[in-house]
């Protein structure tokens, strides 16, 4: 890997905690929330067991044929097993076996619109252009990074709660993506910063949308936010800073019916070019 391309990924990181310091305490607070109750966690393993499951089912219909690499097979195999992971993990907090039926998980259309919207995106950036694997290539990165990030968090809030799940290994996988992605697109000169970046904002935009929900289906919106707009922080958590969930609901808190909606980052996604 060039030097470039590491100083590219310290930067990227610090961009993207920054871009995100706003979601960190709602984010927390849905952690806290799901793992004090065994049903509520069991669901929310089965939602990120879906998550692994729709990563791998992309890397399927995208990656194929008598080209498919070594790491290619060695992500696909890794993105299963995570999903068969938290899928062992939900099913003995539950105590029977989970489908991924939307009552057995949390905001699955907001997880399924998550991937299909960032897809789409990251395709228009690359009609035309790229190699054939600069799309997939591209959109691991930019999972990655969510990944990571959401499982450190988790993780924390596991230890916190004395809960008896480790996501260390899964989290060092997940770096080893972030990286071994990095590197393929620096080999094959199809890393184009200023895609990545917008690609970022996007994939935060989704994000935050689907946090939205999932706060909203678990319950805890109506805890952590009171008013006719459902958008005033209460500090009822003393883990959550109120000032987080202040930024977090003033800024972004849509109406009901803008839950799956493009949104305003979307919009202005949409009316720019992509380099």
């Amino acid at each position: 890997m060039t030097v470039e391309i590491e100083d590219y990924l310290v930067q990227m990181r610090t961009r993207f905690s920054s871009e995100n310091a706003a979601l960190e305490g709602p984010t927390n607070a849905l952690l806290n929330g799901v793992i004090a109750n065994p049903e509520s966690h069991a669901r929310f393993l089965n939602t990120l067991s879906a998550l692994e499951q729709m990563g791998g089912h992309r890397i399927m219909v995208s990656q194929h044929g008598r080209a498919l690499d070594l790491a290619t097979l060695k992500h696909l195999s890794e993105e299963t097993r995570h999903a068969f992971f938290f899928k062992r993990q939900a099913e003995r907090q539950m105590g029977r076996p989970l489908t991924y039926e939307s009552h057995e998980m949390f905001a699955p259309n907001s997880a399924y619109q998550y991937f299909k919207r960032l897809e789409a995106n990251v395709k228009r950036c690359f009609e035309g252009r790229g190699g054939a694997r600069a799309p997939y290539l591209t959109m691991s990165m930019i999972v990655e990074f969510r990944a990571t990030w959401a499982y450190q968090l988790y993780q924390s809030q596991l230890a916190r709660a004395s809960v008896a799940i480790s996501l260390t290994s899964l989290i060092a996988e997940e770096k080893g993506h972030l990286l071994d992605m990095a590197r393929r697109m620096d080999r094959t000169g199809e890393v184009n910063y200023r895609v990545l970046a917008r690609l970022s904002s996007v994939e935060t935009n989704l994000y935050r949308r689907f946090l939205q929900q999932m706060l909203a289906e678990t319950g805890l919106r109506q805890k952590l936010f009171a008013g006719a707009d459902g958008c005033t922080p209460k500090n009822v958590l003393p883990s959550v800073a109120t000032k987080e969930l202040r930024s977090f609901s003033l800024n972004k808190c849509p109406a009901s019916g803008e839950m799956e909606g493009g949104g305003h980052g979307q919009a202005a996604f949409n009316s720019q070019k992509c380099d």
